[in-house]
């Protein structure tokens, strides 16, 4: 059983906003991809995203799971960073929780991704919002000075 009539994440949001509702099958397949470009080499970034199972109930249902990576965008077989969030729980209402992994670029150009990281036909059902990138270095202002 879904929730019904829950609202999105963002505060403030008096249109109710909107969610990205995903009913993840497979592991391994593509949520969210976003290549993000001019960012500062060696500095510190936090991507993260809030993330809610939309099945109120777990019994025979397969539990949301879901890996954050951080790949350079010209060698996409290296990985910089990657989190998994291991199991999403089931709550009687829906209830955000925040997710996210810290990586400092090799490059000035990343891909964002969010993957499945559970496989399952019942359950396995997510809700996604408020997608971010932070800057996050204490050295550093927030604009990249480029020579």
């Amino acid at each position: 059983m879904w929730h019904v009539g829950a609202f999105d994440h963002t505060e403030n949001d008096d249109a109710r906003g909107y969610m990205y509702i995903i009913d993840m099958k497979f592991i391994g397949t593509e949520l969210f991809r976003y290549v993000f470009s001019d960012l500062c080499v060696g500095s510190q970034y936090t991507f993260s995203a809030y993330i809610a199972s939309i099945d109120k109930v777990s019994k025979g249902r397969k539990i949301p799971n879901v890996r954050f990576e951080v790949r350079n965008s010209l060698y996409e077989n290296e990985v910089l960073a990657q989190f998994d969030t291991g199991e999403i729980g089931f709550f009687d209402q829906l209830t955000w929780l925040k997710y996210g992994v810290s990586f400092n670029p090799t490059t000035s150009s990343v891909v964002l991704l969010l993957l499945s990281n559970s496989e399952g036909v019942l359950g396995n059902n997510i809700a996604v919002d408020d997608i971010e990138l932070h800057f996050c270095s204490s050295t550093l202002s927030n604009i990249c000075l480029k020579g």
